[in-house]
This record gives C-alpha cells, sequence and structure tokens, in this order.
C-alpha cells in the first residue's frame, strides 16, 4: 500500500498548494530525507511558482570562511532545486528573547495557496517515520489549523504571526551540509532552566 503525508488527506486542495514551510531540528540520512522532501513536494501545484522553505538546525559559530554549518542534510536542498520551485534555507534559532540558550525542539508545518492556509504544530519532525511514509512509522500527535484565506483574512495574518523568525542562509549550496543530527533525550536538557514560579504567581528570583 501506498503510504502519503498525513496532510496530502487533510488539505482541502492539494492541487492549490504553492508554499510549503518546515521547521524541525531532526531529520533521516540522506536517502531518506530525498524521499521524505520528494513526497511533499509532489503534494504541491503544478505549473505555477511554488515556493519550499526549511528552517534546520545551525551548529556552533561558521567557520573562519563564513560558511554556515548545517545540521541536516544537503539532499533537503538539492531535491527542490528545480524549475519554478524557489527554495529558501533558515537556521532556527538557538536563543530566546532574553537571549538565553533554547535550542529549538518545537516541529511546525505551514501550507499556503490562493484558497487556504494550514498550520500544524505537534511531535512530528520531517522524517519518515515522522511524517508516516515508510515501514516504520511513529505514533505522533499534532493540532492542525486549516483557514479559508477568503472568509477568514484575521485568522490567516494569525496563523503567519506564529513563525519565529530564523537567520537567512544567503548561499545553501556553498554551505557545509553535516548530516541529520540524532535525536537524544540528552538535547532535552541543554536549554537554560525555567525559573520557578511559587504559588501566589510572583518570581521569587532564585
Amino acid at each position: 500500500m501506498r503510504r502519503r503525508l498525513p496532510l496530502a488527506t487533510s488539505y482541502p486542495d492539494p492541487g492549490d498548494l504553492r508554499d510549503v514551510r518546515w521547521r524541525s531540528p531532526f531529520f533521516d540520512q540522506d536517502q531518506d530525507s530525498n524521499r521524505t522532501m520528494s513526497q511533499a513536494c509532489k503534494l504541491m501545484a503544478r505549473g505555477v511558482r511554488r515556493e519550499v522553505i526549511l528552517y534546520v538546525p545551525q551548529t556552533g559559530q561558521d567557520d573562519e570562511d563564513g560558511v554556515p554549518r548545517l545540521q541536516a542534510p544537503k539532499s533537503l536542498w538539492t531535491t527542490t532545486t528545480e524549475p519554478q520551485k524557489q527554495t529558501k534555507v533558515f537556521s532556527l534559532p538557538v536563543e530566546d528573547s532574553d537571549k538565553n540558550q533554547r535550542p529549538w525542539h518545537a516541529k511546525m508545518l505551514g501550507l499556503r495557496g490562493d484558497r487556504y492556509s494550514a498550520l500544524m504544530i505537534g511531535s512530528s519532525n520531517f522524517t519518515c517515520a515522522g511524517m508516516g511514509i515508510g515501514p516504520a512509522r511513529n505514533a505522533e500527535a499534532n493540532l492542525l489549523t486549516i483557514v479559508d484565506r477568503s472568509s477568514f483574512a484575521r485568522e490567516v495574518g494569525a496563523i503567519e504571526q506564529v513563525w519565529p523568525k530564523g537567520t537567512l542562509i544567503e548561499d545553501p549550496d556553498s554551505a557545509e551540509w553535516l548530516g541529520a543530527k540524532v535525536e537524544d533525550e540528552q538535547d532535552e536538557a541543554m536549554g537554560t532552566p525555567v525559573p520557578t514560579v511559587p504559588r501566589d504567581g510572583r518570581n521569587s528570583g532564585r
């Protein structure tokens, strides 16, 4: 039986789909990432200008030559470079607004066409197992919101504002793609602890 991405049956009109945005800290290795991205691109409209935006982890600082080091497989980039498809790559944030170290761990998928906008937030990484397109599939929990762009313009704006800003990678082809980061529960402990708030709601300052 052919495996399909979850949103292949959830998005109201896949033939209308022009823009796809992914935010994921973890990916498959090259071969499977190529497969996952190919399946996602097949959902998009044909014969029109399309856009794919990828948000991936950037490890450490750029090297001495200023080349960004991306913790993701390069097949994510090469699979999407074709006529009538514009691809942009951003690095995920590693700090919160107070400059605390908080590596990005959320998973988000945004879809946009002429008629609809959709946003999925949940546990699914951009992997075959996370997207349900392989023999081994994870049990994931995601919340999908779909908005009719013509009838609910305000809600469309709210969906757009949910996306945190990233840093644009100016030349992804020249970046150093280090391959997929291995998902490790120890990554959960890398962030700055959240301050304890007493029951009266006041921060103790400790």
